[in-house]
């Protein structure tokens, strides 16, 4: 990928961060235009999530599992797993206002809250464990 970003002449625009975690890691969501993830397969795709919850625009392609999350919260863009929708994702954001981008960080970070953070979802689980333990929601 480095040496067809050579010969394509984009090199400069590109960082090849390699493996990040820890605070290297949220910093580069945290600063990053968008996230991109045009992946063929993803069953859920945390890493979007983990963006989301930074206020990050996300570009994924339609195989990346949260895509219709992302698309329905104004928090960025999806389209097919394709050479194309890859362009037209790009494309898109490249056209995207810096307003509209502003938008798309406000609605991650809130769709984040509503759907994602974790006493949200440790609440649903509870919920779902009681269910399957006693047979109905409310018990406890």
């Amino acid at each position: 990928m480095e040496d067809l970003a050579g010969r394509l002449q984009v090199s400069d625009r590109i960082v090849w961060t390699g493996s990040l975690s820890g605070p290297r890691k949220w910093a580069a969501l945290r600063y990053a235009e968008a996230l991109v993830l045009t992946s063929h397969t993803e069953n859920f795709g945390i890493v979007v999530v983990e963006a989301l919850a930074v206020g990050t625009p996300v570009l994924v392609s339609k195989r990346v599992n949260i895509w219709p999350e992302v698309v329905a919260a104004g928090a960025g863009y999806a389209e097919e797993n394709t050479v194309e929708g890859s362009v037209r994702l790009l494309r898109r954001w490249q056209d995207t206002s810096h307003a509209d981008r502003a938008r798309m960080s406000e609605s991650g970070k809130a769709v984040f809250q509503q759907r994602c953070e974790i006493s949200l979802i440790a609440k649903n689980l509870e919920g779902v464990l009681r269910e399957c333990a006693y047979g109905r929601v409310d018990a406890g």
